[in-house]
């Protein structure tokens, strides 16, 4: 079994929810015509990523399932045939979220995954996650969930690993600190133990918000090793297809 999947590397306008997701669509769509089955988007995807003050973000956060941003993905995930998975706030009865979400070509929304570990930055509005880790159900196997700073937990690919993940979903804003991002990416992926060697996407953003600055070089990691990333901070689609059947293969209880 082989599939085309891929990352939309994208940089937000501030706040600027309804010309954000036009654009997404436009980049979701080339990711579509190039025959994506899969395609994660970053973190926060359409926000923008520094709140520093909660109040400011309340309005822009979705309950689970609900909003204009998880009903863009709904659409697209439809028109467009494919698997979307992406980074935005949630808001639920205890407080704010940074989550990640997942829409399917039928139209489901599968369930919300609350980041574990917290940047410091999200410390300024979001709360630590309560859901732990998720795997969602797609014909190519379990999709895992993990969003920017879990990568740098060893929990993050040990759990995927132990749990048969199939396709790591990452969703990220990672800093640019002036060095090659992707051993690094690498080096995390290996956990504590063997690791995690099956399909990995990591979707980050580019350009800067209040001064600081982010990677871009969103990849693709497939049996521990970059295969695809993109060359720098612009906005882009990355698509590659995987033989996801050679990896699955060594699968713990496959």
């Amino acid at each position: 079994m082989s599939l085309k999947a891929g990352v939309v590397q994208f940089s937000p306008l501030y706040g600027r929810v309804e010309d954000n997701l036009g654009r997404l669509e436009s980049l979701v769509e080339t990711g579509a015509k190039q025959g994506a089955e899969v395609l994660v988007l970053p973190e926060m995807a359409w926000t923008g990523y520094l709140w520093p003050q909660r109040h400011t973000l309340i309005s822009r956060a979705e309950v689970a399932g609900a909003g204009p941003g998880q009903d863009c993905m709904r659409t697209l995930a439809q028109r467009w045939n494919l698997t979307l998975l992406y980074g935005f706030p949630e808001i639920g009865p205890e407080g704010l979220f940074n989550a990640q979400g997942l829409a399917t070509p039928d139209g489901t929304l599968g369930s919300v995954y609350r980041k574990t570990h917290l940047f410091d930055a999200d410390t300024w509005w979001a709360l630590p996650g309560d859901t732990g880790y998720l795997q969602w159900p797609s014909p190519w196997g379990a999709i895992g969930s993990g969003i920017c700073m879990d990568l740098n937990f060893p929990d993050l690919p040990d759990f995927h690993a132990e749990a048969g993940t199939d396709i790591l979903a990452f969703s990220t804003n990672w800093i640019d600190q002036n060095f090659d991002v992707l051993p690094y990416w690498a080096e995390r992926l290996r956990g504590s133990g063997p690791g995690f060697r099956k399909l990995a996407l990591c979707a980050n953003r580019g350009t800067s918000e209040f001064g600081v600055p982010f990677r871009g070089q969103s990849a693709i990691f497939w049996e521990g090793a970059c295969v695809a990333s993109l060359p720098g901070k612009d906005d882009g689609v990355l698509v590659a297809e995987v033989p996801l059947s050679s990896s699955r293969a060594d699968s713990p209880g496959r």
